[in-house]
């Protein structure tokens, strides 16, 4: 069995303009600036999991210092995970 442990989905909003979400965000910023750095969702991670053979994959929520950003965010994986449970598996995120 083969379980990838650390993977990220965002919104479809990200994933249509990320740039929107660089202001107070620097890590966010950091890591998705590149337009290489890919972004997906929860169907390009499962097409993902079948051509590399993953069976299960964690999906962790992302540091977000916008409280909005991070509900949106953590709603997407509770879907993902309610409509893939044999296949995914969620990490929520939240600053304390």
């Amino acid at each position: 069995m083969i379980i990838d442990t650390h993977t990220h989905i965002f919104t479809e909003k990200v994933r249509q303009d990320r740039s929107k979400y660089f202001e107070n965000e620097p890590e966010f910023k950091l890591l998705y600036d590149s337009p290489r750095a890919k972004i997906c969702n929860i169907d390009e991670l499962l097409e993902s999991m079948d051509i590399h053979k993953v069976d299960i994959s964690i999906i962790c929520g992302f540091p977000w210092r916008t409280p909005e950003f991070t509900k949106k965010n953590n709603d997407v994986i509770i879907e993902a995970v309610l409509k893939y449970p044999d296949r995914i598996k969620g990490l929520a995120c939240f600053d304390a």
